[in-house]
């Protein structure tokens, strides 16, 4: 009996390190394994990274159709960006903006208004503004009523376009990239909105005309171009951006008349009508 209970107990005992043995060869095949998925899953997540949008303050232009003489269907045109590099609030102290541009924003040309002593016209709802960019003078105007008038040196000079906006009036200047935009009083006073520094917008831009959809910033000498909106702060968005040969390069008259964009080239004789969508897209008639 005594040899049956030892053989008994010694046989339970053997049972249950065989048991023990089992499941730490388990557990040691378990935590192996976990150790090999690891670095695994690790890799996997680090390549998973959010995109990295600090590009789209960039200009980078995109894709478009380009303006021709002779359009024979319509092409929407793509992408996104603007046409400032970076757009930090500036502090161009005491001057109101400078500017520049072959017309005046909203159905009227320099040439219609401006006469011959003024270089930039731009209608800012029922009011004109006047202005010389040589001088800085600038005069106000309501129906044929001067209301407010401002000396030589008044406004910033050198203003390469003075566009009418929905919300006031965008000065920029084309050498350097600076721009303001600003709005009007009742009493013709000017009050700066937000002012850009130089390089914040791209320089380099020959024309800007703004319609009822968007901003069209268009490059005669590459036919680059930007479709975006000023909202009534003052602050830009890109929409759209075009990269060189887009357009047609050689528009020097760019003029905006309602939603319609009119594209002339007075050396050749060559034509074209655009406009710009609720996308922003330009779209060539």
């Amino acid at each position: 009996m005594t040899n049956e209970k030892g053989s008994s107990s010694s046989s339970w005992w053997t049972s249950l390190q065989c048991v023990m043995t089992a499941q730490t060869g388990l557990l040691t095949a378990f935590v192996g394994l976990c150790l090999t998925i690891q670095p695994v899953m690790a890799n996997n997540f680090e390549t998973i990274q959010p995109p990295d949008n600090g590009t789209i303050s960039q200009p980078l232009p995109s894709d478009l159709r380009r303006p021709t003489a002779s359009p024979t269907q319509s092409r929407p045109l793509s992408e996104l960006s603007h046409p400032y590099s970076m757009a930090n609030n500036g502090g161009l102290a005491g001057k109101a903006p400078f500017a520049q541009q072959d017309e005046s924003g909203p159905g009227q040309t320099m040439g219609e208004l401006a006469g011959g002593t003024w270089t930039h016209v731009a209608r800012s709802g029922d009011l004109v503004l006047l202005y010389n960019s040589s001088s800085g003078a600038g005069e106000v105007k309501q129906g044929r009523t001067s209301i407010k008038t401002y000396q030589p040196g008044s406004f910033a000079t050198g203003w390469t376009s003075v566009v009418g906006l929905p919300h006031g009036l965008f000065f920029y200047n084309s050498a350097n990239g600076s721009a303001v935009v600003g709005r009007l009083e009742e009493s013709g006073t000017f009050i700066n909105v937000k002012v850009y520094k130089a390089g914040e917008f791209a320089s380099g831009w020959t024309s800007i005309v703004s319609t009822p959809k968007g901003v069209l910033f268009y490059n005669s000498t590459n036919g680059s171009g930007v479709v975006g909106r000023f909202d009534e702060f003052g602050i830009f968005t890109n929409l759209k951006i075009y990269k060189a040969g887009a357009f047609a390069p050689g528009w020097t008259s760019v003029v905006a008349r309602g939603d319609d964009i009119y594209y002339r080239n007075p050396k050749t004789g060559a034509t074209a009508v655009g406009y710009i969508d609720s996308e922003g897209n330009h779209i060539t008639k």
